[in-house]
């Protein structure tokens, strides 16, 4: 997409011109697919990252156990602290990096709508609350019944309902 720009008055005084744009420009569509694309070749090329087949949005450290998520502009990191907080320190090299605080085992975060929280060596993910909810209401489908899942074996439905799996029976 060729994208031209009215330069600004101190620099064109008579509106002569007009400046065609190399890179993206904050705010269209194509530049957050080129952010991602020039992070990705960042953490692949010169991190020594791999990219996940199964999931093009991870990566992984083949040198460390650091796994990094990342949406658009929105990366979410995983391994040892001071492997991590690294990481970051180097893309400073590259781009302005902001930090927000480790997790522990007391703090979550909510990323991309989920709840992430850190026990010890683990890292469990959860859907945030009223999530699903929310979606669902978006989509206008609140009187929609569940259907049964290919897992679940007939005798585990109730009369002939499907069978929901409530929040009282999941804990973290």
């Amino acid at each position: 997409e060729r994208v031209y720009v009215e330069p600004p008055r101190e620099l064109e005084p008579d509106h002569t011109k007009v400046w065609y744009l190399k890179k993206a420009l904050n705010g269209l569509k194509e530049a957050s697919l080129r952010f991602q694309q020039f992070l990705f070749e960042i953490l692949t090329q010169k991190l020594d990252f791999g990219q996940s087949t199964a999931c093009p949005t991870l990566l992984y450290n083949k040198n460390s156990e650091v796994r990094i998520v990342v949406h658009v502009d929105d990366p979410l990191s995983t391994g040892k602290n001071k492997e991590a907080s690294n990481l970051f320190d180097v893309l400073g090299q590259w781009l302005t990096v902001r930090v927000s605080p480790a997790m522990n085992d007391v703090s979550s975060t909510i990323y991309l709508g989920c709840r992430y929280w850190r026990l010890e060596d683990t890292f469990i993910e959860a859907p945030a609350e009223n999530y699903i909810k929310g979606i669902v209401e978006a989509a206008g489908v609140e009187d929609l019944k569940p259907v049964v899942s290919p897992g679940v074996s007939e005798s585990a439905k109730d009369d002939g309902e499907s069978l929901s799996v409530g929040s009282e029976r999941h804990h973290i």
